[in-house]
């Protein structure tokens, strides 16, 4: 009996043997899966940063353009409210009538001395709404 004993404590060796080495051989593919994943997260996490700070500095150079483009539409609405402006108040001399070669703020008309109208701010806005689609 004791042989058989013995036998079986081999065969029950050989077995928990076995099993260790394929316990290793799965912790060790595990351990290189883990290894490639943090890889690739560290590899994602560097792309994620590259991207947040490219997105940070468009947005910083759309917000300086936009500052610029109001500055400048700012700049616009001065001049058109000056230039209407100086079409209402009546010259001395005229009777409500701009002169032949007058072009201040439209066409003159060469033959009948007519003056288009001065631009309005409906004008304007469609311009600036056009523009801005633009962007």
């Amino acid at each position: 009996m004791k042989s058989h004993e013995g036998e079986l404590v081999k065969e029950i060796s050989k077995q928990l043997q076995a099993m260790v080495l394929e316990l290793r051989a799965g912790f060790s593919r595990a351990l290189l899966e883990l290894n490639q994943i943090q890889l690739g997260d560290t590899e994602l996490q560097t792309q994620l940063e590259e991207t947040r700070h490219g997105c940070n500095k468009r947005a910083l150079h759309l917000e300086t353009l936009v500052l610029s483009l109001r500055e400048e539409l700012e700049d616009v609405r001065c001049h058109i409210r000056q230039i209407c402006d100086d079409q209402v108040k009546p010259t001395p001399g005229c009777s409500g009538m701009k002169d032949v070669g007058s072009n201040v703020n439209g066409v003159a008309d060469s033959n009948t001395g007519a003056v288009s109208p001065p631009l309005h701010s409906a004008g304007g806005a469609l311009l600036v709404h056009c523009y801005l689609q633009g962007l």
